[in-house]
């Protein structure tokens, strides 16, 4: 069966959700109150968040050239308030802070990328944005902002490998078919 490539713009997320992994690891050595969820691309609902969460997700993927593509990246720190909202307002912060740290590391800048994929991972411009949810009952129980970035990196497309389908045979209840391709 043929197999199809990912993308770099994929791999690209998964290496940001490593190097975030790292710092929260060592983060929690220090104080096990640093510790956070991280996920990508979460699709669930946020209703039940009980501790702080971390959603690394791609907003959008443009094609400067057929060769060049720029992939905005939106990094959510997400804590509930509980009880407390002022500590619930430190915590956002302290789990801004950590997960800024992590992305400006300069091990690892490319994000686990061969070199040269990456355009200039220097570069890397961070933009913090609290988000408001329309309903009303998470924006009272939820505090959550975002870190927003551009990454530019390299595109060359990889066919699929494998061994080349030149025919299908099916059979079922003794009924059988054979395509050729």
């Amino acid at each position: 069966m043929a197999v199809l490539a990912r993308s770099n713009d994929d791999l690209i997320l998964d290496g940001i959700v490593a190097k975030i992994e790292a710092h929260r690891a060592a983060d929690v050595l220090v104080n096990s109150a640093y510790n956070f969820d991280l996920e990508r691309d979460k699709t669930t609902p946020w209703q039940d968040l009980a501790k702080p969460l971390v959603v690394v997700e791609l907003e959008s993927d443009t094609g400067e050239s057929p060769e060049k593509f720029t992939a905005r990246v939106r990094v959510l720190c997400a804590v509930p308030t509980i009880d407390d909202d002022s500590v619930a307002v430190a915590r956002l912060y302290i789990l801004k802070e950590q997960v800024r740290k992590a992305l400006l590391d300069r091990d690892d800048i490319d994000f686990n990328q061969s070199v040269g994929i990456i355009g200039n991972p220097n570069t890397l411009k961070l933009s913090w944005t609290r988000i408001q949810f329309d309903d009303e009952k998470l924006t009272d129980s939820i505090l959550i902002g975002s870190w927003s970035f551009e990454i530019t990196y390299n595109y060359e497309p990889v066919y699929p490998t494998g061994i080349a389908l030149d025919s299908l045979k099916i059979t079922l209840d003794g009924f059988s078919a054979v395509w050729t391709y």
